[in-house]
């Protein structure tokens, strides 16, 4: 939980950024780097409290981050929601006479806080990013914080135990509940005639709180991390202050489960919630043990499993089960290798047992390949690598290394060991720790009585018109069930604001977001900044003045839109909006505080990710495509009088207003209605829009020169469909799927030294891509037999069948998420279906739309001609040896000319470190 989650999208764009220009990064080859140096200092305070601090003097923002060592490992199964329970409650407001924690909350956010909570099966960690002069007050809130959080708990445990259970109710929240099942099986514990009721949180009984709180949030179990501009002896202060309240108690967590493992004969489990699904748990070293690296390296082998059961001659059927229904997850921090998956029509849970008994043999006593094994080291150092830029990700590292270890340092042993381990190491992991009679292999039947329902997942349909249509939607399949989605109204206020009503019956707070489609790309010269620095400027105003317990407006800002989200009750809604209103209009921002937005910039809104995300949605030759230094360059020019006029383009008229409310509140929203509607029309230049690009034509290949890397990267990016629409879902499927078959088709014969895919939702379109990383004097020959490979997928008529089945399970997993609980999902729908121009109900019936009628309508008509275009970095004449390869492959490869990068340029911001 969050108060300002951070957008998962950029995460995605940071793979993205990776692979379009991972010629810029460090060499990635078998022989790992030595990982960076870290300078910092370790004490344990009198009270038993660990402090990290990492002196950083340069650095525009601080970091706190607090470690506990008690996770829902430490808790019976029945009760192991409490951990994350305590998390809410920790941000929580107290509904009592003093709004004190109010207050601070809200000059936090006010400051520019970001807060983040997070809940593992060992730990619980909470993390703030915050100016540098704000962090001694941090600190003296965090200790307040944890020593009055059993304040909360009789007003907000019951809301809380409610949106708890909302979270859970998404798939990936399952996965906590169906490791702890399969540690507690494995042990011989529960009765398992109740599994519904053992993982939901709303059983957490109100007595059970605060013993656990005392046992487990105590100042032995604590470790306080601290990076910025800062001295070690002044935090050490600041913390022993803090925190001297938070003393050990008598009480004694449970001591945490070691599961010993029944067997892979499948265990048949009564459950409505999880029916047809499967589990398979190994216990595996925990995080920091000398076996770790080895658990590491391996799971990452078992993620290629389809190519690796290939390989060793296994049966087709299992390929083609675990591509289409499995996925596999790590337990790190717990020492725990989960496999989920979904049993397909026909297949037995025997079956399954067997082919799984068959793959780790083979594994142990084949063993990797070096490719293989290469790919794996690779992977995690550059995830690695990609998390110590961050003084967010570096204080977690470290703090992790205190908590679990005892030594902020262990992570670097971590790294030297990653880079020792070889082929054998991994076979002994899997001769030792993945065999089948460790595991526990859990498959969840129908109970017999049905329990109530955690959640509701349909509610009363209501139609409307829908507005023109923007893309050509297929007709609905007749042979799939209707769906119910959530009530809601739409209509048009006279000064052209779009405004959307959904009734959320499980909703605590409402919900708005106001959007206005004038985002990153509605400046004539493709400034990416300019939207941006108006978001932070606004976004600084925004947070304070709210009513005890609510929380004032965020903005942000797209490729495609600027947005506002807040929520609280009908009178705050109406106040947020009437701020925004304001500040809007009167744009009151001084230079001084134009010039502290414009500083924290860089690291709260990323220019760079977003720079090389519209590189690869435009092409290079756009005149809005720019590299990362041109961004940073540019924001520098920016003047408060742009910022002004930029603002005025802000209107009501083509923006919207989404609003999601308890039905009762239908009366108590009027005055908001009434400032959204009294919002007047001024005068402004008509809003420019993002001029239509020249299309990249399919085959174009662009060449980046960096005289300096040590390998040839070949990017291969493919500009996809509308976000929400079935081909989106196909193409992401393919690209995953294709990803594969390159990998697998081209590692025997290449020194691949790296092969990433993803796929990821910018500017309202999916954006794909694949990169390659080859020797330097591999390039032409690696043109080659990519080309060869690429022609044959397209060709490949089973591939494609399989690809029909995967989008099948993909399609009814994104339909059932949509039409889950409404909370936050129903306006996230809303606003997907008003970007696409269509209706709610047109939106589902366009997902409800045949796969293999998805796939066709995505696939190339040509196979001789690749969808997309090609994008090189590397030397100069290592890249032209590639050129040439394309030349001969044919006419519909169009090389473009070698692009140098401006050499006045900080040689430091085109270097994969600077992106986060």
């Amino acid at each position: 939980m969050s108060t300002n989650n951070p957008a998962r999208l950029l995460l995605c764009l940071v793979i993205i950024c990776h692979g379009l220009l991972s010629g810029m990064q460090r060499p990635l080859h078998a022989e790992m780097p030595s990982p960076p140096d870290i300078p910092f200092s370790f004490q344990v305070l009198p009270n038993g409290l660990q402090l990290v601090v990492l002196p950083e003097p340069n650095a525009p923002l601080g970091v706190v981050t607090s470690l506990f060592r008690a996770g829902r490992r430490h808790i019976p199964l029945a009760n192991s929601n409490i951990p994350h329970l305590l998390e809410h409650l920790f941000f929580s407001t107290p509904d009592s006479a003093s709004n004190t924690f109010a207050d601070h909350m809200h000059r936090a956010v006010g400051t520019g806080c970001q807060f983040q909570g997070l809940t593992t099966w060992t730990y619980t960690c909470y993390s703030s990013i915050v100016p540098p002069d704000v962090l001694p007050w941090l600190i003296s809130l965090e200790g307040w914080r944890f020593a009055r959080l059993h304040e909360r708990f009789p007003v907000r445990w019951a809301a809380e135990r409610e949106v708890l259970a909302a979270e859970n109710w998404e798939r990936e929240n399952d996965l906590p509940d169906l490791v702890g099942l399969g540690m507690q099986v494995g042990s011989g514990l529960p009765d398992l005639s109740c599994v519904d009721s053992l993982v939901d949180p709303r059983t957490i009984a109100l007595p059970n709180l605060d013993p656990a709180r005392r046992s487990l949030y105590t100042s032995q179990r604590l470790t306080v991390v601290v990076a910025g501009p800062v001295s070690p002896a002044a935090v050490a202060t600041w913390v022993a202050e803090a925190f001297v309240g938070l003393a050990s108690s008598p009480l004694s967590p449970s001591p945490p489960i070691r599961p010993s493992g029944l067997g892979l004969t499948p265990i048949r489990v009564p459950s409505s919630r999880f029916n047809g699904q499967f589990t398979i748990t190994w216990p595996t070293p925990e995080r920091f043990s000398p076996e770790h690296p080895a658990y590491l390296v391996s799971s990452y082998l078992l993620r290629m499993a389809p190519e690796l059961v290939a390989r060793l001659g296994t049966s087709p059927c299992y390929q083609e089960f675990l591509s289409e229904h499995c996925f596999l997850d790590l337990q790190e921090d717990s020492g725990l290798h989960l496999l989920w998956g979904r049993l397909a029509s026909g297949t037995s849970a025997e079956r399954v047992a067997e082919q799984y008994a068959k793959l780790l043999t083979a594994l142990a006593s084949e063993g990797p390949t070096l490719p293989e094994l290469t790919a794996a080291k690779t992977q995690w150092q550059q995830d690695a690598w990609l998390e110590l830029q961050t003084s967010e990700g570096r204080t977690k590292l470290l703090g992790l290394g205190a908590a679990l270890a005892g030594d902020p340092a262990a992570w670097q042993r971590e790294w030297a060991a990653v880079a020792k381990v070889s082929a054998s190491d991994v076979q002994a992991f899997v001769r030792n720790w993945l065999t089948p009679a460790q595991a526990t292999f859990l498959v969840f039947v129908a109970s017999e009585t049905e329990p109530r329902p955690i959640l509701p997942d349909s509610f009363p349909e209501t139609s409307f018109p829908s507005k023109n249509l923007t893309f050509t939607l297929p007709p609905p399949n007749p042979g799939t069930a209707s769906i119910h989605i959530t009530k809601h109204e739409r209509f048009v206020a006279d000064n052209g604001l779009e405004i959307w009503v959904l009734e959320d019956p499980y909703a605590f707070a409402g919900q708005a977001e106001l959007i206005f489609p004038s985002g990153v790309g509605a400046d004539p010269s493709g400034h990416a900044g300019l939207a941006n620095l108006t978001a932070a400027c606004l976004s600084r105003s925004l947070g304070m003045g709210q009513p005890s317990g609510e929380t004032g407006p965020i903005c942000q800002a797209s490729d495609d839109g600027i947005s506002f989200q807040w929520e609280g009750s009908p009178a705050s809604l109406a106040l947020g909006l009437q701020r925004i209103r304001s500040l809007i209009s009167d744009w009151p921002f001084s230079d001084t505080e134009v010039e502290a937005a414009r500083n924290g910039l860089g690291i709260k809104t990323d220019l760079r990710v977003i720079s090389l995300a519209r590189l690869a949605l435009f092409g290079p030759n756009h005149p809005y495509s720019r590299l990362p230094a041109q961004v940073a360059s540019e924001v520098k020019t920016i003047t408060p009088f742009a910022l002004a006029s930029y603002s005025l383009r802000l209107q009501p008229r083509g923006a919207a207003l989404f609003l999601s409310i308890r039905p009762d509140w239908k009366n108590e929203i009027k005055p908001l209605l009434s400032v959204a509607g009294a919002w007047p029309e001024t005068a402004s230049a008509a809003i420019p829009r993002i001029p239509a690009p020249s299309p990249v034509v399919p085959g174009t290949v662009v060449c980046f020169e960096k005289p300096q890397a040590s390998k040839l990267t070949i990017n291969h990016i493919w500009p996809g469909f509308p976000g929400g629409s079935v081909e989106y879902l196909a193409l992401d499927a393919i690209h995953e799927d294709m990803g594969e078959y390159i990998l697998s088709s081209m590692r025997q014969s290449f020194p691949i030294y790296s092969c990433t895919q993803t796929h990821s939702l910018w500017a309202g379109k999916g954006v794909g891509l694949i990169s390659l990383d080859f020797p330097l004097d591999r390039g032409g020959a690696g043109v080659d037999a990519l080309l060869q490979v690429f022609h044959k997928y397209f060709r490949d008529l089973d591939r494609r069948r399989n690809l029909v089945r995967t989008l099948t399970f993909r399609n009814r997993f994104f339909l059932g998420k949509l039409t889950s609980h409404p909370q936050g999902k129903g306006l996230k729908m809303a606003i997907r279906a008003w970007r696409l121009g269509v209706s709610l109900e047109e939106l589902l019936a366009h997902g409800e739309y045949p796969a293999d009628e998805a796939i066709k309508r995505v696939f190339p008509v040509d196979p001789d001609r690749l969808p997309g275009f090609f994008l090189l970095a590397g030397p100069k004449d290592a890249m032209q040896q590639a050129v040439e390869a394309f030349k001969r492959a044919g006419t519909q490869y169009i090389p473009m000319g070698v692009s140098k990068l401006d050499a006045a340029l900080n040689p430091a911001e085109n270097t994969i470190e600077s992106i986060r």
